[in-house]
Formats: structure tokens, C-alpha cells, sequence
């Protein structure tokens, strides 16, 4: 558990201004007694999921809609650890709020800065040999060799102002 307070001095947030954002991803605070009332946190994956996400990317969408995340999912955590999907978008907030309406317990495990046209060609590199259950949704055995192959898809890329 990590208390928001910190998250939001790492990310130069205001605590408000992070609520805004959590709620607007769909991540909720977890309230710890401590002595002399409480405190905000957030479970080690949503913080994860947090720092990845608003780390790389500007408080609004970005204008360009061309211009924005590849992302990683796990649609169901709980009952199908092994069922991810991938897709881009311009603005992940409303992105994530969509999916969570679906799969509620969804779990961003990571974005990268992306442009649109690279969606097709970045999910063809890192689902190579994985199982397709539907439209951007793959069984993935090995969740580290996945994301090896997606950091090493991106590195190679050309860097991508998100800002």
C-alpha cells in the first residue's frame, strides 16, 4: 500500500488533483486508520498502474489524436490471469473508464508513448505466437517475456512527445 500523499508529491500532483485523475481511470483510494484519523492509499499495483499511466502523459488528452499510449491490460485479473489486451489510445482515462464498466477489476500493466499508426504493427511484434480470443485479446503465458518484447518494440521506435 502506498499513501497517495506520496504518489501524488512523485507525480507533482496536488492530492485533489490526483483524485480527479484517479476517478477519471476508474482506480479508487483505500482508506487506512492511522493514528489521528486516516489516509488515502493505494494498493502496490494500482500505484504501479498510476505511475505508468500520468508519468508519461499530460493532464489533458493530448490534441493530437494521432498521438498517444499503446497499452496493456488485464481484463480480469482474479479469474483469468492470463487474458490481456493491447490497444492505443489518445486519451486513457476515458479509455480505461470504458473497459472498467466491462471488467471492473481491470489492471493497467503498462503503456507506452505511441503513435496510432504503430497500434497494428506494435500488437503483430508482441503477440507473435500467442493465442487470439477476440479483437486485441491474447492469452499470455509469460507476462515478462510480453512486456520484454513490448519495451524492446518501443525502444527501437522513435521517441514520441506526449506532451
Amino acid at each position: 500500500m502506498l499513501p497517495l500523499a506520496q504518489i501524488a508529491k512523485d507525480l507533482g500532483y496536488k492530492v485533489g488533483e490526483l483524485r480527479g485523475e484517479l476517478s477519471q481511470i476508474g482506480i479508487h483510494t483505500i482508506r487506512m486508520a492511522i493514528v489521528g484519523g486516516y489516509a488515502e492509499s493505494l494498493t502496490d499495483d494500482d500505484a504501479e498502474a498510476v505511475y505508468s499511466l500520468i508519468k508519461h502523459r499530460p493532464r489533458s488528452a493530448p490534441k493530437d489524436r494521432t498521438i498517444g499510449f499503446f497499452y496493456c491490460i488485464q481484463l480480469q485479473p482474479d479469474l483469468a490471469p492470463t487474458h490481456y489486451k493491447f490497444g492505443f489510445s489518445s486519451n486513457p482515462a476515458t479509455r480505461f473508464a470504458a473497459h472498467r464498466t466491462m471488467c471492473p477489476n481491470l489492471v493497467l500493466v503498462k503503456s507506452w508513448p505511441s503513435r496510432r499508426r504503430w497500434e497494428r504493427t506494435a500488437m503483430d511484434a508482441i503477440t507473435a505466437g500467442l493465442v487470439a480470443l477476440g479483437p486485441e485479446q491474447y492469452v499470455v503465458p509469460d507476462q515478462q517475456a510480453m512486456l520484454g518484447l513490448a519495451d524492446a518494440f518501443f525502444r527501437f521506435m522513435p521517441v514520441v512527445d506526449v506532451i
